[in-house]
């Protein structure tokens, strides 16, 4: 007897005289290559992240955090926010938009700024301020950052495990609205230009870019315990 082999869409193996421009290996959409073996392009603005987007909020506004392009951009602060009252909102985060990106200032003496954040569904969560480069931390500049609920209630804070005196912070977070507070460390000092960055974290929680924090040995240990500390705090 002979074998015959029948290929199909998802076997792996591109049959360009069946009409196939891709096959992934499987038959699900959202890859990159469909279900029907023909090459996914990405729509911006339907409100699911697909192969070559950053976010997709379900909009193609630009000012929101999430460009017409569906890249992320940064979304600058209202003042004034530096109560819990006037905490600036329309912040979320989730699958569809796993980075925000906050410019902020503190531009007086005593000045704080307060952010609603809505998390979508159960993430671990990562935050960390840089100076006005979103990549960097300057010299003398040093930030006090805390993980609020809506009562006030500090679940997590940080204010030195980020680059030089930034902070950072991971923590796992129900589904819910949380507050965001950021403040000049001393109180004293003015803070130019800030970069607030939100991460979702992939399952496991692992940060995937390099931080250029402390030795990682010491920052696991921080990240870890304050992980540990906001789940037990959420737990009450």
């Amino acid at each position: 007897f002979r074998r015959v082999l029948f290929r199909s869409c998802g076997d792996g193996i591109v049959q360009t005289d069946r009409g196939e421009a891709c096959d992934d290996g499987n038959t699900s959409n959202g890859d990159g290559c469909t279900a029907a073996c023909q090459i996914e392009v990405a729509v911006c603005g339907n409100g699911t992240r697909e192969p070559g987007e950053e976010c997709d909020d379900g909009n193609v506004a630009a000012g929101d955090g999430c460009s017409a392009l569906c890249k992320v951009e940064p979304v600058g602060e209202v003042e004034p926010n530096n109560t819990t009252g006037t905490a600036n909102t329309g912040f979320t985060i989730g699958s569809a938009t796993p980075v925000r990106v906050i410019a902020g200032s503190i531009g007086s003496t005593g000045d704080e700024d307060y952010f609603q954040l809505v998390v979508s569904d159960d993430s671990v969560l990562h935050f960390e301020t840089f100076d006005g480069t979103g990549t960097e931390c300057w010299g003398s500049m040093a930030t006090t950052l805390e993980v609020q609920d809506l009562a006030g209630q500090v679940l997590v804070s940080d204010d030195d495990s980020g680059i030089n005196g930034c902070s950072a912070i991971t923590c796992q977070l129900n589904a819910g609205t949380y507050r965001i507070h950021v403040r000049e460390f001393s109180n004293s000092l003015l803070i130019p230009a800030y970069r607030l960055k939100i991460t979702r974290l992939a399952p496991g929680g692992t940060e995937s870019e390099p931080n250029n924090q402390r030795s990682e040995e010491h920052t696991s240990a921080l990240q870890s315990l304050r992980h540990l500390v906001c789940r037990l705090l959420l737990e009450k």
